[in-house]
């Protein structure tokens, strides 16, 4: 069920908000999403919120194979006119959705959501954490957010590390890499949070002598498993393995 304030439902509202001729944002990517991406491997990414499709334009001329999702169906088709524009037609995967209701299928190696605020109402917190589900182990999850500023006079905006306690993402599962205020050049200050899902990593030699049992409970555990790990097999000296052969003999006796 869409979200209502006064008769005006979530759909409704971004429909009317996108649904002039004029454009509503520059078409450039967010400032602090450029700063917290930009040295990343490309990967698969789901861009939370596109509206006319900056950010994930961004990420796509870049390499990632990109997810957008927004509520606003005319948002959506502003931003493929925006990808036929930059020669990016068909580049990206735009998706509607009521984002209180849905989200794309993951893994994603990279979930953004950039100023997920809203006039109506919206349940921005669950909306983040079940984005976080999405991101695969070894993944970014990327926060950002208006707040309180010349710019922005709204006093609820939550800061950084409000974010962060809203959230509450667990740390033995995630790694928080930023979290601050940052000014930027037009009196606007962004509240940045940047995690890391965590991922345990083995050789190639210790994962052959795992015994078929901890193989198999490793390769049945599925994204929505909370008691699932990651295996990423790299080489690696034997003296690094103790955590990982922990994790993993554990494993093998659940």
């Amino acid at each position: 069920m869409a979200c209502t304030v006064q008769g005006v439902s979530s759909q409704g509202f971004w429909e009317t908000f996108y649904g002039g001729d004029e454009r509503r944002w520059s078409g450039k990517a967010n400032g602090s999403v450029v700063v917290e991406v930009g040295d990343l491997t490309p990967g698969r990414a789901l861009d939370l919120g596109c509206g006319e499709g900056g950010d994930a334009l961004w990420l796509a001329a870049r390499g990632w194979t990109v997810v957008g999702a927004d509520i606003s169906a005319r948002a959506l088709e502003i931003a493929e006119e925006h990808a036929v524009d930059a020669g990016l037609g068909g580049a990206v995967a735009w998706e509607r959705h009521d984002l209180a209701v849905s989200l794309p299928a993951g893994p994603f190696d990279l979930v953004t959501s950039a100023f997920l605020h809203s006039p109506v109402d919206l349940p921005r917190g669950p909306i983040l954490r079940r984005a976080a589900e999405l991101v695969a182990p070894g993944g970014t999850f990327l926060v950002v957010g208006h707040a309180p500023s010349a710019t922005h006079h709204h006093v609820d905006l939550p800061s950084a590390d409000e974010t962060v306690a809203e959230l509450a993402l667990p740390d033995d599962r995630w790694e928080l890499l930023t979290s601050e205020l940052r000014e930027m050049h037009d009196d606007r200050v962004d509240a940045v949070v940047r995690w890391r899902r965590r991922a345990y990593v083995v050789d190639a030699k210790f994962a052959r002598s795992c015994s078929r049992a901890a193989r198999r409970w490793i390769a049945t555990r599925s994204l929505d498993d909370p008691t699932r790990i990651a295996c990423e097999i790299v080489r690696r000296p034997a003296s690094t393995l103790r955590a990982s052969t922990t994790t993993l003999d554990s494993a093998s006796t659940t």
